[in-house]
Order: structure tokens, then sequence, then C-alpha cells
């Protein structure tokens, strides 16, 4: 009688293993043959805010059209709605590369700005700080010069943001006690 106890049980352990390997097979054969669900985008608001893009730059003669031409491309959004500032602070060729780079976007339509200033006070944090003063965007995106992730926006937290209470797709707004914010 206890052999045959025990081998119920066994066959029983047996079988609910059974089952749930089944059930397991089932579950990942209608995971691949389920047709991948629409995603849905939602439509953009009717009036899209204003974005500044900054691009810092300290004697990068080699990345700097490079730099501004992918600040354009890779952020999708209309021209009329966006501002680029190209924010040098060079001592070397870099300045000469930058106005004729800067030249070449303003044909083709863009919005750019190329931002110069006397002292390298606060060097990078002082740069964006003073293009921020120029601008009165509601959404700064601070740009490095890698250039690898999607660019993502952030909102201004110094008092100037005009009060929308919607956001772009993928924005976040800025930390707090930060007036630029370099997101990516």
């Amino acid at each position: 009688m206890l052999l045959f106890a025990v081998d119920l049980i066994v066959f029983l352990s047996l079988a609910a293993q059974f089952a749930i390997a089944g059930y397991f097979l089932y579950l990942v054969y209608w995971l691949i043959e389920l047709p991948a669900a629409d995603s849905v985008v939602p439509p953009l608001p009717a009036e899209l805010p204003h974005v500044l893009i900054q691009i810092p730059v300290y004697n990068e003669p080699l990345v700097v059209e490079r730099a501004l031409v992918a600040g354009r491309r890779r952020f999708d959004w209309p021209r009329d709605r966006l501002t680029i500032q190209l924010l040098d602070d060079s001592t070397d060729i870099t300045p000469d590369i930058a106005v004729h780079a800067v030249a070449r976007l303003r044909r083709d339509g863009v919005d750019v700005a190329h931002v110069r200033r006397a002292d390298r006070s606060g060097f990078k944090a002082g740069a964006l700080a003073a293009g921020l003063a120029l601008s009165d965007a509601p959404y700064v995106r601070g740009v490095r010069r890698r250039l690898r992730a999607p660019l993502r926006l952030a909102a201004r937290r110094d008092g100037r943001d005009p009060g929308r209470n919607r956001r772009p797709p993928s924005c976040r707004p800025a930390s707090s006690g930060a007036t630029a914010s370099a997101i990516g």
C-alpha cells in the first residue's frame, strides 16, 4: 500500500509538471502568433511650444559642424518652432568654422544663432546661462557633442515659463535649481 501511494504521488507530480509545461508552451505559441498591436501615436497639440537647442563648444573645430547638423536632424520639430544656439567660447579656429556652418544652416531655413562671449566666466554653465538669457523658449535641450541618444526636452524652471500645462511628447521637466539642463 505504501508503494502504491508513493507511485501515485510521483505520477500526480509528473502530470502537474507536464500540464504546467504544456501551458507554458501554449502561451509562448500565442505570444509568437499574435500580431503586434499597432501602437497609436497621440496627435500633437494644435500649437506646439517653441524649443531651444543649446550646443556648447570650446576649442573643438572638428565637431562644430557635425554637432550643428546632427542637432537639427536628430530633433524632429517644426522649423518655425525651433531655435538652435551654438554657444562658442573658443579661442582657436573653431569660431571661423562655426560661422560657415551657421551660414549653411541659415540658408536651409534653420533658425540658428552663433553666440560668443567676451569672457569664459562660468565655463560651460556660464555659456548655457548666457544663451538661455537670449531666448524665451519654454523648453530647452542641451546637446552633448556625442549625439548618440535620442533628444529629449527639459522645461524651463526660471520663472519665465509661459504657463502651458501641456508638454510635447517625451519631455521631462528640468531638475530643480537648474536654469539649463542637458538631458540625454
